[in-house]
């Protein structure tokens, strides 16, 4: 709670520091620590902190958690590293390790972590000039939302997937209405 307050206050420093002091080791021990690393990637992400580190911690969660299979925790780590090379414009190993995350995230997934991982997917088939895997990708997302309405932590991304996949369906303007409308009702 500490960590997503000191994120949403803007002070992206402190969050940063603590989402570092959180950070658990492999094997994950309970639905505590998948909360500590999975907000943690998203607090480094979103703000801009620690990249070279949170690459670091990324590849050596994901060997440590493939070895001990611990999915959790591999799926994490795919997911930090494919949305670190999304924002690096890579989307190539974006989409490898997008893969790598969904694996994981259908053996298990205690936060639908998976949704945000098919909204990525979304994202990249759009960017990349496939809009017939960004439709499948979107399909995968929907089905992965967990209720209806969709909760709180998914509908974004969802939201987002839909956004991309008008895009790669070549209607921008209807992106740019589902994002707006999503803006207008999370506000």
């Amino acid at each position: 709670a500490q960590l997503r307050r000191l994120a949403y206050d803007g002070r992206s420093r402190d969050a940063y520091r603590l989402a570092v002091a959180l950070r658990p080791g492999v094997p994950f021990r309970d639905v505590y620590d998948e909360g500590a690393a999975a907000i943690g990637v998203g607090v480094c992400i979103n703000t801009g902190e620690g990249w070279d580190e949170l690459e670091r911690w990324c590849e050596t969660t994901m060997q440590a958690a493939v070895r001990s299979r611990d999915h959790s925790a591999a799926g994490i780590a795919g997911l930090g590293l494919s949305t670190l090379r999304y924002a690096q414009g890579r989307f190539r190993d974006a989409s490898r390790w997008l893969a790598e995350a969904q694996l994981h995230y259908e053996l298990h997934d205690a936060f639908g972590l998976l949704v945000i991982t098919y909204a990525y997917q979304c994202a990249v088939a759009a960017i990349t000039g496939d809009a017939a895997a960004a439709r499948v990708a979107l399909e995968r997302c929907r089905a992965a939302v967990r209720g209806e309405p969709p909760p709180a932590n998914q509908l974004p991304h969802l939201r987002w997937a839909e956004a991309w996949t008008a895009v790669a369906d070549g209607d921008p303007a209807r992106g740019w209405r589902v994002m707006l409308d999503t803006a207008a009702l999370v506000s």
